[in-house]
């Protein structure tokens, strides 16, 4: 009899009694958080930060536990599924998705033992094809596209009357294991210094892990106005960063990172400030540290100050990490959860199963001279011959 931690079902079931209490404060934590206003009640949710970071968390990680729960960050595959008219139920049968762009080669962390993987562009296929072969590999181009925004063209127009022109700031983040070593002050002086006049308002919009170590200088806390996208486990996350990117007339950035493709998708003006390495990441090893180095600069070439990047080059890097060519249709979407979902269904959550249930859904579809399977077959094919053909 096969072990049920082969078992998705299981295994979810496993995870999440083992982890009651600490998806409870988890929970109750995205509940309460989610009425915030995240530009007029930063400070509550600064407090409600403060809270859960000072509670009894396993590891010390906010984040919902579960089978694959990776898959429930931001908001992406709840979009996602809105996007393709299907109900956001059964998000187990994703069963591996990329929720952020690595820019080290080969140092995303990849949950071992995944049947298949969402990713947005195609840097980290070869990565996953190395720990996972044979899987289908579905890239599925800058999750912000799936989203729709946060406020309403109304409350979007209400928050433009009264901010005025705004510029949106991006700062580097932390996560629960790394720290930061970067002087907001400075940096805000040298902001205004160089945009000072152009802009009604400067947004700096900082991910919440952050919000109760930013400390402004007074005249910093009068002219910055501190917005955030909510917690990682908010299913509104992507829908108010598209808002916030949206509502903006110039971003500025002194690190990479997701928000930089969803800004570029989103035909905003973007410049990266060079910048020192302000993350202190101790699980990042000397050939990470070099690899994202030399990302870094390659992106501030191509994201400039004066703004006079060279637009080949944006391209290839959005299409690169990004999958700006990878966008797909509402229905195509569509089908490629259904085959998911079929083929969890067919295995009946069971792994080992996960290559038989594919082949034979491969099988079945390859008869098909036309309509809805005949589109099956091509995408399923296609997933499983997913490569990083191009690089960089």
């Amino acid at each position: 009899m096969p072990s049920l931690q082969n078992n998705i079902y299981y295994k979810n079931w496993e995870i999440k009694r083992q982890n009651k209490e600490h998806n409870r404060l988890v929970s109750n934590f995205i509940k309460t958080s989610d009425t915030f206003d995240m530009i007029e009640q930063i400070d509550d949710f600064t407090k409600a930060v403060s809270y859960i970071k000072g509670s009894k968390l396993n590891d010390g990680i906010v984040a919902y536990r579960g089978n694959a729960s990776e898959q429930l960050y931001y908001g992406y595959l709840t979009e996602i599924f809105n996007y393709a008219g299907l109900k956001a139920n059964n998000l187990l049968a994703v069963d591996g998705m990329s929720h952020g762009i690595s820019f080290v080669k080969d140092g995303e962390y990849l949950p071992p033992g995944r049947g298949n993987y969402i990713t947005q562009g195609i840097s980290s296929i070869s990565h996953i094809r190395k720990k996972m072969p044979g899987i289908p590999i579905f890239p599925l181009g800058p999750y912000i596209h799936y989203a729709e925004p946060y406020y309403s063209k109304a409350e979007a127009r209400k928050i433009i009357d009264k901010y005025g022109k705004i510029l949106l700031f991006f700062p580097a983040h932390t996560w629960e294991k790394t720290q930061m070593d970067f002087d907001f002050d400075m940096f805000l002086d040298s902001m205004f210094d160089r945009y000072g006049t152009e802009y009604d308002s400067l947004f700096m919009c900082i991910y919440w892990n952050d919000l109760p170590n930013v400390k402004l200088a007074k005249r910093n806390q009068e002219r910055v106005n501190i917005i955030s996208a909510g917690s990682r486990g908010s299913q509104y996350f992507v829908r108010r960063l598209k808002s916030f990117i949206q509502l903006s007339e110039l971003v500025v950035s002194n690190e990479i990172g997701t928000h930089i493709g969803f800004c570029v998708y989103e035909n905003k003006p973007l410049c990266i400030w060079p910048c020192e390495d302000s993350i202190i990441n101790p699980r990042l090893n000397d050939d990470h540290k070099k690899s994202l180095s030399e990302a870094r600069i390659r992106f501030q070439k191509a994201f400039p100050l004066d703004m006079n990047g060279d637009i080949g080059e944006q391209n290839r890097l959005c299409n690169y990490y990004w999958g700006f060519d990878r966008v797909r249709s509402k229905e195509d979407t569509r089908l490629i959860l259904r085959l998911l979902r079929t083929t969890l269904r067919k295995c009946r959550g069971w792994r080992p199963k996960y290559a038989e249930s594919i082949k034979a859904i491969l099988e079945e579809t390859s008869h098909a001279s036309g309509g809805e399977g005949h589109r099956m077959h091509k995408l399923l094919s296609d997933a499983l011959n997913e490569q990083d053909i191009d690089g960089l």
